[in-house]
This record gives C-alpha cells, structure tokens and sequence, in this order.
C-alpha cells in the first residue's frame, strides 16, 4: 500500500508537497527510559546477567502534543492530557486548531495517519469541508 501510494505520487513536484499540512502526535519523555527491551547480545548470552541492566519501572513522566506543519506555516502545539479519543480530537484540535488554521489557508491539503481517533466517524464528519490526502495502511 505504502508503496503504491508513493508511485502515485513520484510526479509531485515541490509546489504539490508545499500544500501539504502533516500532521502528528508525538510523546516527549523527560527519562530516556520507556519500559520497552532493547537487547543486543551474542547467541548463548540470552539470560547472562552479565549482558542484563535494570531499569527503573516507575511511572514516566513527559508531556504528548499534537502539532501540523506545511511548508511556511504550523499550528500551534497542543498539549494532549490523557488518552486521546476521537472526540477529544476533535474538540481539543480539530475544531479550535485546525480547522481556523486551514480556513485561513484554502489550498491546503491535511494529512493525518490512520490512528483511530483521526478515523473515526466523529472526526471525519468534522473533516468533511477540508481537502485530506489519504494516508496509506502501514
């Protein structure tokens, strides 16, 4: 899928990109640690203690925002406290971010991934007026 939508799109040229506004979540942590294994290690070394380190399994403190870029314009951040669902979405970024943010700009095209808050029915109905650029299945 992903590479078929890359095809489809190898003619683009820069002002076609340029009208593009990405978007996504990201999760910034203020301890590099974030409880998922990482081993490097030779065969037969599995279990060694030798080749083990203990992690603190705390809870992590940092901060998710949201954000959109284009190619001379970004939204504000956006602080997203909690689990972000599809109405949250919409009412947190949707309707007071976003859609000013493309109101002012016409020929902008949004993209968001296929996380399930920005599938789902509540926030494609916001979506509606907006040009999108499918995303493609990973």
């Amino acid at each position: 899928a992903r590479l078929q939508w890359c095809m489809a799109r190898s003619g683009w040229n820069d002002a076609d990109w340029g009208r593009i506004v990405f978007s996504d979540e990201s999760r910034f942590q203020l301890r590099p640690d974030d409880h998922r294994r990482r081993v490097w290690r030779r065969t037969g070394q599995r279990g060694d203690p030798a080749f083990t380190i203990a992690r603190h399994t705390g809870p992590q403190q940092g901060i998710m925002v949201w954000g959109a870029i284009s190619f001379d314009s970004r939204t504000p951040l956006v602080v997203i406290r909690g689990t972000l669902t599809a109405q949250r979405y919409v009412d947190d970024i949707l309707r007071p971010v976003l859609l000013p943010f493309l109101l002012q700009r016409p020929s902008l095209v949004f993209q968001q991934d296929n996380a399930r808050p920005h599938t789902a029915r509540v926030a494609m109905n916001c979506l509606q007026a907006c040009q999108t650029l499918p995303w493609p299945a990973r």
